[in-house]
């Protein structure tokens, strides 16, 4: 999560392996989990319904496909059961983070970097898009740690 967070800020993608190797790890957790066969398939089920709900998001141009690609992924080890407060928290940060860039762009006329720094030139750019990856990223943080998986698996 924190790749996709630096990466997003930092160049406005987040590239495929993080949701590769998110997938990956899961498939790979999954046999020293304590979740039962029924409840994989539900967190697959899920999973899938927000590739499909993300899909439609992106080919309508509301999300970027690095964004499309990071929830499925996410909410692949979240489950069902943490999927509304892992959305509602993505909410929350995604407002905290259009403050700030906002903030970023009409509070600062004179650039505190450098022109070399392309990321923030990205950021003060009214055009460009928020790097939503990093709303994403805090808000699984901090969900994951109390969904089930963890929860049965790890003993939070």
């Amino acid at each position: 999560m924190i790749c996709a967070m630096v990466s997003d800020l930092r160049t406005m993608l987040i590239p495929n392996w993080i949701s590769v190797s998110l997938v990956v790890a899961f498939f790979l957790f999954i046999p020293f989990s304590a979740l039962s066969w029924s409840q994989i398939g539900f967190y697959m089920l899920t999973s899938l319904g927000m590739l499909v709900v993300c899909f439609g998001a992106f080919t309508r141009g509301w999300i970027g496909g690095g964004d499309a690609k990071l929830i499925p992924a996410t909410v692949l080890w979240l489950g069902p059961l943490s999927l509304i407060a892992y959305l509602v928290l993505a909410s929350l940060f995604g407002i905290i983070l259009l403050a700030g860039v906002l903030a970023w762009r009409h509070l600062f006329s004179v650039p505190i970097f450098s022109t070399n720094d392309d990321w923030a030139m990205r950021l003060r750019n009214p055009n460009q898009s928020l790097p939503y990856g990093v709303a994403l990223g805090a808000s699984a943080l901090i969900t994951c740690p109390e969904s089930l998986l963890w929860t049965l698996s790890l003993g939070g």
